[in-house]
């Protein structure tokens, strides 16, 4: 018996009370023209049974091997060409995981297991499922990762699916229109691939709750998204074509997160402001040069990030965000912020280094529960002298900026104050000195 062998048999061992038989390992050792380097166990339950295992190389998995399984869950079938339909004996099974380039049915009796929640198809052939697969009562989720674009279409069919990923597929450049009659599915995630149409009737999945698109080449979003009033998550990352977000994206009242990131749009829908739901919006890395004049609407935002765009100006409206908690507007072409800032109450964290800021409005002291502010790689000459009513602001970054001087009687009444951060700007390294015998428990940076 080799190293491998005994490690196995020891790890059963521990999982197992003393003087009872493994009898999983001993009847996959006993089993004739069966290796192990055909299988490796994942997991064991508490009890010491197979909990998930994992086969590989093999052009037949036999009933025999089955046999020995019964409390399995997860099965890994890795270069496997056939399984037999005694796979219907497992009947605690939830998961099996498929990674096999020459399997090319799939056995009757899976839609039998009375347990099986997902199944995840990568680099198979398979074309087409068994009728009674698509009419499993307990299959939920389904993953298809470089397969054939017939299988999508097959799965269409599963009429309790709640989740559908498809992964990869050089082929792919659109999504069968079968995929809408899902109606009970929840969630949707495409990704790298070169899809570039989503189904014209995509609104019709009433259902679904998640889109998530992300390293695709879709060319444009249907406007039948504004129909999907139970989505709360549309998510659209590093898209390869430049797209454009339809207006009728503000009709989906549920909306919670709007992430449109790394995909070139360039403008942000008129009437977003409709969405009062809306918590969190990240649109780092686009062309964005505007906010439209509703995003003042948007009275659950808590965390706003628009990082790495080409604005230059925010809309006096986005001073009403009175829920925002995290405003990043990093990497702009900004040269001020709205007046009335200070009217943004439960702001926390604001970060606005790499703009061209010149000054900051007076009101930004009234920002009374802000713990952060990142201003660096901006053009400020001046701080404003109120900033010292920052009770609860902890971390203060002003490097490489103008500063010709610093308010140091103000800046001095930041008591909680952790970290500043001066470097890189032009006022006398005296005063530095100055502030710093006025916060000795500050990290001062100069």
């Amino acid at each position: 018996m080799n190293m491998n062998k005994c490690l196995i048999l020891l790890a059963l061992l521990l999982f197992t009370s003393c003087g009872e038989d493994i009898v999983n390992e001993v009847s996959l050792a006993e089993i004739p023209n069966f290796s192990e380097e055909n299988y490796e166990i994942v997991s064991l339950d508490n009890s010491g049974n197979i909990e998930a295992i994992w086969f590989k190389n093999l052009e037949f998995l036999p009933g025999t091997v089955l046999d020995t399984l019964l409390e399995v869950k997860r099965i890994f079938l890795d270069h496997v060409d056939s399984v037999t339909n005694d796979l219907a004996k497992l009947t605690k099974l939830e998961t099996i995981k498929i990674w096999a380039p020459d399997l090319a049915n799939i056995p009757t009796s899976i839609g039998q297991l009375p347990n099986l929640k997902e199944i995840r198809f990568y680099n198979c052939s398979v074309k087409d499922l068994p009728k009674s697969l698509t009419l499993s009562t307990s299959l939920t989720s389904v993953t298809i990762g470089f397969c054939q674009l017939e299988l999508i279409e097959a799965i269409s069919k599963m009429s309790g699916l709640q989740e559908l990923i498809i992964e990869g597929g050089a082929d792919y450049t659109f999504i069968p229109n079968e995929v809408t009659e899902l109606q009970n599915l929840r969630k949707l995630e495409i990704g790298n691939s070169n899809i570039v149409k989503l189904p014209k009737g995509l609104g019709i999945m009433s259902n679904l709750e998640r889109l998530d698109i992300h390293n695709a080449n879709i060319d444009s979003i249907p406007a039948s998204i504004g129909n999907l009033s139970h989505l709360r998550l549309f998510r659209l990352q590093m898209n390869r074509s430049p797209v454009s977000l339809p207006n009728e994206l503000s009709n989906c009242l549920a909306l919670e997160s709007l992430h449109i990131e790394s995909t070139q749009i360039d403008h942000v829908p008129k009437d977003i402001g409709q969405l009062k739901a809306l918590r969190s919006i990240r649109f780092y890395g686009n062309s964005i040069r505007s906010l439209p004049d509703s995003f003042g609407e948007l009275s659950s935002l808590e965390d706003l990030n628009i990082v790495d765009n080409e604005i230059s100006f925010l809309p006096a409206s986005i001073t009403k965000l009175s829920s925002l908690q995290f405003m990043n507007i990093s990497s702009n072409m900004l040269t001020e912020l709205p007046d009335n800032m200070g009217t943004m109450s439960n702001l926390l964290r604001l970060y606005a280094p790499f703009n061209s800021l010149k000054s900051l409005p007076e009101s930004i002291s009234y920002l009374e529960n802000i713990t952060e502010i990142h201003l660096a790689h901006n053009q400020l000459e001046t701080i404003p002298s109120e900033i010292g009513r920052l009770s609860q602001l902890r971390r203060l970054i002003l490097s490489d900026n103008k500063l010709s001087s610093i308010p140091i009687t103000s800046l001095g009444q930041l008591r909680n104050l952790n970290t500043l951060s001066l470097s890189n700007n032009p006022f006398p390294k005296s005063q530095a000195d100055e502030l710093k015998s006025l916060l000795p428990n500050t990290a001062i940076d100069y």
